[in-house]
């Protein structure tokens, strides 16, 4: 009834959402406008935390199709559990995407949303300085997305892909696991900082440089953390092929 009340409203010309989502209501458009475009029915979301965007999908941007979360964390991980429970169209993985499959060491920060495999920068850290702290490490399953497309692709019978990836300065090693499969991912949104909040991060230059040299390019850029004003920090960028 909720999602068909949305609907109406948003026919109507107008959008109903809660608080949280305000600012990212030109994203959700953007989003909105991808998805029909390319005719998007699988979402990955690859650093998923507690289910954030896999919400911000649903309940903003009104899309239905297979939502794929992955999230290392297994704390973390539980919480992402409960909140796709009652949704049959959203899986899980308690793992992480990269560059290659195997094991590797993850910093569990002290503000999960923080959580990488990287080492926090001490580049500005009164930034996040609270937040941004190591409070264990643990060795943590890592996949690709090649992997999981085709092992996707062949259970759900999708074929046209959107990556979300929020990895914390990861986001270039998990797009690395993507070769031999683009033809598949018909857009890609990735965070970029323009403050370095972890150690040997790549620069915004970086990727950029890396989307475009495999036929991508920006379609828009939207501010993460608006609570940070006047200044930006970091930023939802998507990719779209050229």
């Amino acid at each position: 009834m909720k999602k068909l009340l949305k609907k109406l409203i948003y026919s109507m010309g107008y959008h109903l959402v809660a608080k949280e989502y305000t600012s990212n209501l030109l994203l959700a458009e953007r989003l909105k406008s991808i998805i029909k475009h390319y005719s998007v029915d699988c979402i990955f979301d690859v650093g998923a935390n507690h289910g954030q965007y896999g919400n911000f999908l649903r309940n903003v941007v009104l899309y239905d199709g297979i939502i794929v979360s992955f999230e290392p964390d297994p704390d973390v991980y539980n919480a992402l559990l409960k909140t796709a429970f009652n949704d049959s169209k959203w899986k899980t993985y308690n793992m992480a995407l990269g560059r290659s499959s195997g094991s590797l060491p993850f910093n569990i920060m002290k503000n999960s949303v923080f959580n990488s495999f990287l080492t926090p920068s001490s580049y500005d850290t009164d930034i996040y300085d609270e937040f941004n702290r190591i409070s264990n490490t643990i060795n943590v399953d890592v996949s690709t997305v090649k992997i999981m497309i085709h092992e996707i692709k062949k259970k759900y019978n999708v074929n046209r892909f959107f990556l979300k990836l929020d990895t914390q300065g990861y986001d270039l090693e998990v797009f690395h696991g993507a070769t031999d499969c683009m033809d598949y991912i018909v857009g890609v949104q990735t965070e970029v900082s323009i403050t370095p909040i972890y150690k040997n991060m790549p620069s915004f230059q970086e990727s950029v440089k890396l989307f475009k040299t495999n036929g991508y390019d920006i379609s828009g850029l939207y501010a993460v953390d608006e609570n940070r004003f006047p200044h930006a920090h970091e930023f939802d960028c998507i990719y779209l092929p050229k």
